[in-house]
Formats: C-alpha cells, structure tokens, sequence
C-alpha cells in the first residue's frame, strides 16, 4: 500500500491550526448550499487534516514513549529548579520531581 503525501501547506500546520481548520470545513459543510464538488474538495482537505493531526499525535506518543522507556531502564530524574545537590540525580525508585 502507498504511502499518502500531506499537502506541504497543511504538513506546516500546528496540530491545534489543523484541528480548527477542519472545523471550519465541518461548518462550511453544515451551513449548506454547496456543490457536491465543493463538498467533496472540503471532505478530501479534511482527511489530509485529519491525517496530520494523527501523525502529530503519534509523534509525540512515541517521544513519551522513548522518554518513559529510557527512564525505565536506568535513567535518573534530575530536579531543575533546585540548586541544592543533594535532591539532583535522584535514583528512579524515588518520586519523580513534579
């Protein structure tokens, strides 16, 4: 199965940019009153919308996953806003700094 290429002007977009976008679409829609070619054009944008919006959030899934991943396996929580060095590099059995 191919891979489907995001229009650049929509791969640009923040995930919030996308997400109000397609609910402009979804309004557009609503109200009525266009072509079924205009309709179709709406739907085609809000899928690619849809699409990138899926992509950003899988991306940042797996970040969460990498960086939980890595914790667990022997990484060591460091707590930014204290200058006392006793509380940097805590072992990970202790509770997490936030």
């Amino acid at each position: 199965m191919s891979e489907t290429r995001i229009p650049d002007d929509i791969a640009c977009l923040k995930y919030a940019e996308a997400q109000q976008e397609m609910e402009k679409l979804i309004r557009k829609i609503d109200a009525g009153g266009m072509s079924v070619e205009d309709i179709a054009e709406c739907v085609e944008r809000s899928c690619f919308l849809a699409m990138h919006c899926r992509n950003i959030l899988t991306s940042i899934e797996k970040r969460i996953l990498l960086l939980t991943g890595e914790l667990q396996q022997g990484g060591v929580w460091t707590d930014f806003e204290s200058n006392d060095s006793s509380r940097n590099n805590q072992a990970l059995d202790d509770e997490p700094p936030f």
